[in-house]
C-alpha cells in the first residue's frame, strides 16, 4: 500500500533494470520509475487498489524503451504485477501500419514529397521516442534540410547548405563516401570535429547516417540521419 516492491522475480528484474535502477528497500516503486508516475502504471495501479480490481492494459514505459502487457491483480494491501515485454509486436505492428498509411498518402498524390517524409519520420520516431531523424537532400555536394520533425529549427538551418566532404559530420560524410556512417560518440569523434561546436548546445551524443541513393543511375539523391 506504500508502493514498496517486496519481491521480483529473476524475469522481472531482468525486463525492467536500467543503468539508474537501485533496488533500495528505502525508495518507493515510483522513487525507482519516476517517469511512469505520468503513464498508466500509475494510474491504473492506482485504480487497482482503490477498487480492489484487476486491471490489464499495455503501455510504453519511457525509461526503460519497452511497451509492457501489464496484468496488476489487487490481494488486501498488496499489488500483484505481471509484466510482458511486448516491444517487437508493437513496432512490428506499427511499421506495418505506417507503410501502408504513406503507401495511400503517396497514392493520393494530394501530398508533397515533404509532407510524405515529414509523416513517415514522425511515424519511426513515434515507434522509438528516444530518437531523432532527418532526411537531407543533397544539390551540388551540399546538403539541404528536407524533412525533420523533431530536430531544433535553429539546428538545421545551421545545417543548410553545408559541404559534404569526407570529415563533414555524420551526414555529409555518408555522402561523400555513398556508404553508412556510424559516429557513436559526437563528442570524440574526429569526423564532427569542424561541427562539435554547433551540436553541443543540443546534446546530440551520436549520429547515424546512410545515403539514399537512386535505384535508377545509382546517383547520391539524399541522407537519412539518426
Amino acid at each position: 500500500k506504500d508502493w514498496e516492491v517486496t519481491y521480483f522475480n529473476n524475469s522481472a528484474l531482468t525486463s525492467v533494470k536500467h543503468n539508474d535502477l537501485k533496488l533500495d528497500p528505502k525508495e518507493s516503486f515510483w522513487q525507482m520509475f519516476p517517469k511512469a508516475v505520468n503513464t498508466k502504471f500509475f494510474t491504473q495501479f492506482s485504480k487497482a487498489f482503490k477498487d480492489q480490481i484487476s486491471v490489464s492494459f499495455e503501455e510504453y514505459s519511457p525509461t526503460l524503451h519497452k511497451w509492457f502487457q501489464i496484468d496488476a491483480v489487487p490481494y488486501g494491501d498488496e499489488l500483484n504485477v505481471i509484466s510482458k515485454d511486448i516491444s517487437p509486436q508493437i513496432i512490428e505492428e506499427k511499421t506495418n501500419n505506417l507503410e501502408i498509411k504513406v503507401f495511400e498518402m503517396n497514392v493520393e498524390g494530394n501530398f508533397t514529397i515533404e509532407e510524405l517524409l515529414t509523416f513517415l519520420l514522425s511515424g519511426i520516431e513515434e515507434l522509438h521516442p528516444t530518437m531523432y531523424s532527418s532526411i537531407l537532400k543533397i544539390e551540388n555536394n551540399r546538403v539541404y534540410h528536407i524533412a525533420s520533425p523533431r530536430l531544433p529549427e535553429a539546428y538545421t538551418k545551421l545545417l543548410n547548405g553545408a559541404l559534404i566532404g569526407p570529415k563533414a559530420g555524420s551526414c555529409g560524410t555518408a555522402a561523400f563516401f555513398k556508404k553508412q556512417i556510424i559516429v557513436d560518440d559526437i563528442n570524440t569523434d574526429p569526423l564532427w570535429d569542424d561541427y562539435r561546436a554547433a551540436v553541443s548546445p543540443y546534446g546530440f551524443n551520436s549520429c547515424w547516417s546512410s545515403p539514399i541513393i537512386s535505384n535508377k543511375d545509382e546517383s547520391l539523391m539524399a541522407t537519412y540521419g539518426i
